[in-house]
């Protein structure tokens, strides 16, 4: 790296590498979205009897070119709560119309699609989650 170049620039010139580097993610080819790179490294972490806990935009199961990456996460999902920002649970996120969900993925890849869907737009406050 190069000493002449501000902390700021160094930091971004790092994510850019990071999210083009292609031997980590063999089901993103051309893809800058942080958030399938994360759930794609995360599954190469999972150990047979593990789960992962993720909270994301619903973007990964709408991409017209997220076939691959789609069938690995339909296989592994176990749960699955959406939600919308309507309420502004997640005061950093200035859009309140963008979908998430929190989802919980298995270590071992499942034979047949198999998970639990709960769509939490009934939600209107923090203390209905606490209740």
């Amino acid at each position: 790296m190069h000493s002449y170049l501000p902390k700021s620039d160094i930091l971004i010139y790092r994510n850019v590498a990071f999210l083009f580097t292609k031997n980590l993610h063999c089901y993103l080819p051309f893809t800058t979205n942080l958030y399938k790179c994360v759930i794609e490294n995360g599954f190469s972490l999972l150990g047979n009897r593990g789960f992962m806990g993720l909270l994301h935009p619903e973007g990964v199961y709408d991409d017209p070119n997220g076939q691959p990456l789609r069938k690995e996460i339909y296989q592994r999902l176990k749960y699955h709560f959406q939600f919308s920002n309507v309420t502004g649970l997640f005061d950093q996120v200035s859009s309140r119309t963008i979908t998430y969900s929190i989802n919980i993925y298995e270590g071992v890849l499942k034979n047949q699609i198999n998970f639990y869907s709960i769509n939490m737009t009934a939600i209107i406050e923090v203390k209905t989650l606490l209740t």
